[in-house]
Parts: C-alpha cells; structure tokens; sequence
C-alpha cells in the first residue's frame, strides 16, 4: 500500500492536535483562574472568596494535570501542577494552611520563569 504525501501531512496535522490542545488547556486556566485583581486565584489566596469559588479554582487547576509546558523540564512541570492541585484541593476544604500552601503553589513568577515562553 502506498501512502500518499497528502495521508501524512493528515495523520502529522491529526497528531499535534493534543498538543495544540494541551497548550490551549493552560492558557485557558490562566486566563479563567488567575487572571486579575478579581480572579478566583486572588479572592481564594485572599480570604475573600466563597468556598464555592474555592472549589471552583480546585476545579481550574485539576485541568492542568497531564498538560506539557511550552518550555523547560517536564518533571519540574509535573511537579508544580502537582502541587498547585494538591493546594487548591486543601484551601477548597478550607483553612488557613490550604490557603498558604496554595498561595506559595501558585507562585507566578516562579512557574513562568521555568515554563513559560516570551
């Protein structure tokens, strides 16, 4: 069987479609989770979100799992996102240590220093 030049520019474009996805995925939750002075990310880190709105952020951030980074290690990645979901889950529960561990999770910079292209 012979495959045609157009078969395999359909199969390769068919293959980046998860990650093109992926990428999508994180930008999403940036966007909807962390973006602002009014994001869930900002009310729940300080004390003025519902805990619905906590849940919700846990929600956001469960997303990221199995993402890939733009840039940088894929294990430190994985272990970030790791971190950030395990957060936003005990800051859902409520409690003063879940919103400190999720504030130190969500460390912006941090994350984007390492995964985020310019």
């Amino acid at each position: 069987m012979k495959i045609t030049k157009n078969l395999l520019i359909a199969l390769a474009a068919f293959a980046l479609v998860p990650a093109i996805a992926k990428a999508d995925a994180i930008e999403d939750v940036m966007k909807g989770a962390f973006k602002g002075e009014t994001s869930l990310f900002k009310k729940v880190t300080t004390n003025k979100g519902s805990k619905d709105e906590a849940a919700k952020l846990a929600e956001w951030c469960a997303k990221l799992k199995g993402t890939t980074p733009p840039k940088g290690d894929a294990a430190s990645w994985t272990k970030k996102v790791d971190a950030l979901i395990d957060a936003s889950k005990a800051a859902a529960r409520g409690g003063a240590a879940g919103v400190a561990a999720l504030r130190n999770a969500g460390n912006c910079k941090s994350c984007h220093q390492a995964h985020r292209e310019d």
